[in-house]
């Protein structure tokens, strides 16, 4: 904003200036007018680096934490661990992504336990 100020007012005082016939104040506030341009440029430079690189950050940290509430089941309390038994061949216990998508579409009252 006060690039924006500053070119606004070099601008008015130069025309103003030209009008009165005065060159040697004309041309020193078109160099005023190109020094807060570059001024203002150069401040929403900085700010498009600065906020990107913030919002790039919360982004990430917005997708982080949704990509781990999708992972844990829907009934599953925070902070509880489950407990993986022996898998089926290949898997050695380890708990791939379509298990617990499988596991969380079927439901407790479907659930592998609840059979027994």
């Amino acid at each position: 904003m006060l690039g924006f100020v500053l070119t606004v007012a070099a601008v008015v005082r130069g025309i103003s200036a030209f009008r009165a016939g005065d060159s040697k104040t004309s041309q020193l506030m078109m160099r005023y007018r190109i020094g807060a341009q570059a001024f203002t440029m150069g401040a929403a430079l900085y700010g498009l680096y600065f906020y990107s690189d913030k919002y790039q950050q919360d982004r990430l940290h917005k997708l982080e934490a949704r990509s781990v509430a999708r992972a844990a089941p829907p009934d599953a309390q925070p902070g509880v661990a489950l407990k993986i038994g022996e898998g089926e061949e290949g898997q050695g216990g380890q708990v791939s992504a379509s298990m617990v998508a499988e596991l969380s579409a079927a439901g407790p009252a479907d659930s592998p336990a609840a059979r027994k």
